[in-house]
């Protein structure tokens, strides 16, 4: 039995959204939903020229028809459309890290999976992307219930669909998040390891973790190019899970699909 706890506080955390795939039939009928619009009803497309990366933001609420997006780059555009993990993509052009400004409006009020789809069909079409899509079986973790998910389902709405922050004291802190976002937290958390969503939770929820990982060896010379460990007291990912979520990672081979970006082009006039 799930057992959902409604009184725990929430806080805001890095803005994330989105799931995969393009718009097919028999996926559609799977989720119950019917067949997504195709494109915005208007959309408009912009350099960033700012040379800064904050402030930014990536503004959608589900069941709404607007999608704001500020100063993102456009290979985590793509990270967010498709809802990969970095280690997931392949985009060797200097346009990914170009920043650019998007806003955009649906005919009508649209689900997440519907919004991200139509931005996925608004870059293709935009920057002229060519895209590659491949299956690999590979070793890695599938995130699945263990003893009963300690989560509190969300209610309410929030601008950026998936937000969250880690507090001073080392608190990762997740609102508004699907488990599909959140294995895409822990791939960060995990040195890279691929893992999937298998918990079956369809919700979103928010919920907090504290765990020690490795954070990617710093550039700075002072530091001596060490990794840089957070909260080096707390438990592992891999024992804090199952403490304070409820949840478990299993060693498992994957089927795991990756993006290559082949071919693309400075965004058309909008």
């Amino acid at each position: 039995m799930i057992k959902i706890e409604r009184n725990l506080p929430r806080t805001l955390l890095l803005a994330i959204a989105g799931l995969s795939a393009f718009a097919v039939p028999r996926l559609l009928a799977q989720q119950g939903e019917t067949a997504a619009p195709q494109a915005f009803e208007v959309a408009s497309v912009k350099a960033n020229n700012s040379g800064t990366e904050r402030p930014w933001a990536f503004e959608f609420i589900p069941g709404h028809d607007r999608l704001v997006i500020r100063n993102f780059p456009l290979s985590a555009l793509m990270f967010r459309a498709y809802n990969i993990s970095r280690n997931r993509l392949t985009f060797n052009s200097p346009l990914a890290a170009l920043r650019y400004d998007i806003e955009a409006k649906a005919g009508r009020p649209v689900s997440r999976r519907e919004m991200m789809r139509m931005l996925q069909a608004l870059l293709a079409d935009r920057f002229k992307l060519s895209l590659r899509r491949e299956t690999r079986e590979v070793s890695g973790y599938a995130l699945v219930v263990g003893g009963g998910p300690t989560l509190t389902e969300h209610t309410g709405e929030t601008a950026g669909d998936c937000i969250g922050r880690i507090r001073n004291d080392g608190e990762y802190i997740f609102e508004n998040c699907s488990m599909s976002f959140f294995t895409l937290a822990l791939t960060d958390m995990t040195d890279g390891a691929y893992i999937a969503d298998k918990t079956g939770l369809e919700g979103s929820y928010d919920f907090t973790l504290k765990a020690s990982w490795e954070l990617p060896n710093s550039p700075n010379p002072a530091e001596e190019n060490r990794p840089r460990i957070v909260n080096p007291g707390a438990p592992s990912i891999f024992a804090a899970l199952p403490k304070q979520l409820g949840l478990k990672l299993e060693r498992q081979r994957l089927a795991v699909e990756f993006l290559f970006i082949d071919h693309a082009e400075k965004p058309s006039g909008n």
